[in-house]
């Protein structure tokens, strides 16, 4: 049985969208070191990248 706090594919990509958009408008606040700053943004970046079989994460955008 599945619990009712368990979201659908569809909602989990709305909730991934909004979560990489506010991630982006923060991104210039980020007080890291530039070496923490690019990989953020290179995980940021991945979102909008083609997916195929080997990066199922990649579904989830």
């Amino acid at each position: 049985m599945t619990s009712i706090q368990t979201l659908s594919d569809p909602d989990r990509r709305v909730i991934a969208r909004w979560a990489a958009a506010c991630a982006e408008r923060v991104l210039p606040l980020f007080n890291g070191g530039a070496e923490w700053r690019e990989l953020l943004a290179d995980a940021l970046a991945r979102r909008s990248r083609p997916t195929g079989p080997d990066r199922p994460q990649g579904r989830l955008m």
